[in-house]
């Protein structure tokens, strides 16, 4: 019979040519801050390399027209952070919006970024008020019902993620809706998907851990600076 052409990646395993998905709309990584962005677009980068994917990707801030201009014409994983909350689902888009559910714990995320970054904020009862407010705007937003219907949004929440990584990147993918050229379905190779979750594995369990231990290191700061009241409250 025919050779079919395939392409070994660096683990050894298999991708069939002819079944490389045609090239679609963009993905939209819709993130609230520290909600797990960074490892999600490295999976999904290496993902996509094993399976003969472009990984074209673009941090888009600023949602108006100006996109083309930073993004160019065809990137196909875009991330935003939809500040202005005023980025709208697109027919012909995917999305995936990443978030923490447990309000302490993205508000405690942030507020260590924030520190890291530009120093940590000067008052806590205005950074928790600011915050507060995006965190309940956003979540109002792209976790409306609508936006599910029409299966343009799909959401990944970053614990329900650290506790079944596999099953959710599978989720994210089968999200994406990929057509081969044959406008079949794309089947994704689970293995191949497994294996690179896998590498992450280590660094998953870590993070985690270390989101805990950081809370319990930074709930006396917040205790004397007013944070823990302040959360309590909320």
């Amino acid at each position: 019979g025919q050779e079919v052409g395939v392409q070994e990646d660096a683990r050894n395993s298999l991708v069939i040519e002819d079944q490389i998905p045609l090239a679609q709309p963009p993905l939209y990584l819709v993130s609230f801050p520290r909600s797990g962005h960074t490892l999600v677009t490295k999976i999904l980068e290496k993902v996509f390399s094993a399976h003969g994917v472009p990984f074209r990707y673009c941090e888009n801030y600023i949602n108006s027209p100006e996109r083309d201009a930073i993004c160019g014409s065809q990137p196909n994983v875009i991330k935003s952070h939809d500040f202005d909350l005023t980025l709208q689902p697109a027919a012909n888009s995917k999305y995936v919006v990443l978030y923490r559910d447990e309000l302490k714990l993205q508000l405690e995320a942030v507020y260590r970024w924030l520190c890291s970054k530009k120093g940590c904020p000067k008052s806590m009862r205005t950074f928790m008020d600011n915050w507060h407010i995006y965190y309940n705007l956003f979540k109002n937003k792209w976790l409306d019902k609508s936006y599910f219907d029409g299966r343009r949004v799909a959401a990944l929440e970053y614990y329900a993620f650290l506790s079944k990584p596999t099953d959710s990147f599978l989720n994210l993918l089968e999200h994406l809706d990929y057509k081969t050229s044959a406008n079949k379905p794309y089947s994704w190779n689970a293995e191949v998907v497994a294996r690179v979750v896998k590498d992450f594995d280590v660094r998953l369990q870590q993070d985690e851990a270390q989101v805990l231990e950081r809370v319990a290191e930074n709930a006396r700061r917040y205790e004397e600076e007013g944070g823990t009241r302040l959360l309590e409250n909320i």
